[in-house]
C-alpha cells in the first residue's frame, strides 16, 4: 500500500506451465454449498479454484446479451477448478475422480469437463468480466467495493459466508459474491446507498459487523488488497493494542515524516470520511459512444473497469455520470 516503501524494480522467477490442463466447471445451489465442497477439491491439488455467482451471471447477459454466457452447467453459483500436468490422460482421470467425489458429497448440482480450449476461455471470461460489470447489475442497482477482500481459511469458508449473508439480509443489503474459493478469499461487492445520511449509516453499521465476523472465524478484513481508506480504522478488531503499537513504531522509522499513505494503516482516517459518492444524485448513463456487445473492447470503460478489473472505488475516484 506504499506506507513504508515505493517498489520501483522488482526480479521475477518463470515458472513452466504443464503442458496438460483440463477445466471442471462445477454447479451449485448456492455460494456456500461451493465452499462447503472446497475442502474436498483442495485434495486434488488444483491450479486454481475460482467461484461466482448468478447475480455476475445475470449481469453478463443483460450486458452483452444472452449468448454471453454459455455451456454452464445448471446451478445457481459455480466453481472454475482448474486441473493440470504433464501427462493430458492422467489429468482428464483426475477430473473424473473429482467429480465422482463431488457427486457422493450431495451438494453438487451438476458437473462437467471442459477439454474444449474455445469453450474454456469463454467459460473464464464469466468469471474474469464479470467482475468488472458488477458494479452496475442486472438489476439496475448498484454495488460498491468496502468489504470486497476478506479472507478466512478455505476450511472455514462456508460457515462465514452463511453467517455472512444473514448479516447483509439484517442490514437490508445484498450483493454479488465471487472471489478465490481455493484461497478462502471473497471478492463481494454489496449494495450500499453511499448517497444518502441513512446508506452511510447502514454502510458504517455493517462493515464493522461484519469485521468482527471475519475476525471470529480467524480471518482477515483483508486477504490480497490491502487495508487502505475502508479498513485500516477497523484493525483494532483484528489486531492486539501491542501488535498495532509496533506498526505505529516500525512505520515511524521508515517514514518519520509521515511522507507515505498517510490516513492508512495508523493513525487511519474514519471508513467513512472520504466517500465521493456523499450528495452525490444517482443519474441515468448517456452516451453518443457504440457500447453495443460487438464492440467488446469498450465495454470495460464503460464500467470504468478493464476485463477482470473491479470498478472505480469510491472513495478515491469521482462517481461516473
Amino acid at each position: 500500500e506504499g506506507t513504508c516503501a515505493l517498489v520501483v524494480g522488482a526480479r521475477m522467477r518463470l515458472v513452466p506451465r504443464p503442458p496438460s490442463a483440463l477445466l471442471v466447471c462445477l454447479g451449485y445451489d448456492d455460494v456456500v454449498d461451493a465452499a462447503r465442497d472446497i475442502t474436498t477439491i483442495l485434495e486434488f491439488s488444483p491450479a486454481a479454484v475460482e467461484g461466482t455467482d448468478a447475480a455476475i451471471v445475470e449481469t453478463m447477459r443483460a450486458r452483452r446479451g444472452p449468448d454471453s454466457v454459455l455451456g454452464l452447467p445448471d446451478g445457481r453459483a459455480w466453481l472454475f477448478v482448474d486441473l493440470d500436468g504433464e501427462d493430458q490422460a492422467a489429468v482428464e482421470g483426475q477430473a473424473e475422480r473429482l467429480l465422482e467425489r463431488l457427486a457422493r458429497n450431495g451438494r453438487l448440482v451438476e458437473g462437467q469437463a471442459v477439454p474444449d480450449p474455445a469453450e474454456r476461455a469463454s467459460l473464464w471470461r464469466v468469471r474474469e468480466d464479470g467482475a468488472g460489470l458488477s458494479s452496475r447489475l442486472a438489476s439496475g442497482g448498484e454495488s460498491w467495493p468496502g468489504w470486497e477482500d476478506s479472507a478466512v481459511a478455505p476450511e472455514d469458508l462456508a460457515d462465514y459466508l452463511a453467517e455472512l449473508r444473514v448479516l447483509m439480509d439484517e442490514h437490508g443489503l445484498d450483493g454479488v459474491m465471487y472471489g478465490h474459493f481455493g484461497a478462502g478469499c471473497m471478492h463481494i461487492r454489496i449494495t450500499y446507498d453511499l448517497r444518502t445520511d441513512d446508506g452511510r449509516r447502514v454502510f458504517r453499521e455493517f462493515t464493522e459487523a461484519a469485521a468482527r465476523l471475519v475476525v471470529r472465524h480467524g480471518g482477515s478484513l483483508s486477504g490480497e488488497h490491502g487495508d487502505g481508506r475502508s479498513r485500516s480504522e477497523l484493525l483494532p478488531l483484528m489486531y492486539s493494542p501491542q501488535v498495532l503499537a509496533a506498526f505505529v513504531r516500525f512505520r515511524r522509522l521508515w517514514d518519520p515524516e509521515g511522507m507515505l499513505s498517510p490516513g492508512i494503516m495508523t493513525e487511519p482516517d474514519r471508513m467513512d470520511d472520504h466517500l465521493a459518492l456523499e450528495g452525490v444524485p444517482q443519474r441515468e448513463w448517456r452516451t453518443s459512444f457504440d457500447l453495443s456487445p460487438a464492440h467488446s473492447h469498450t465495454s470495460g470503460a464503460a464500467n470504468g473497469a478493464g476485463a477482470g478489473q473491479s470498478a472505480p472505488d469510491p472513495w478515491v475516484h469521482a462517481v461516473q455520470g
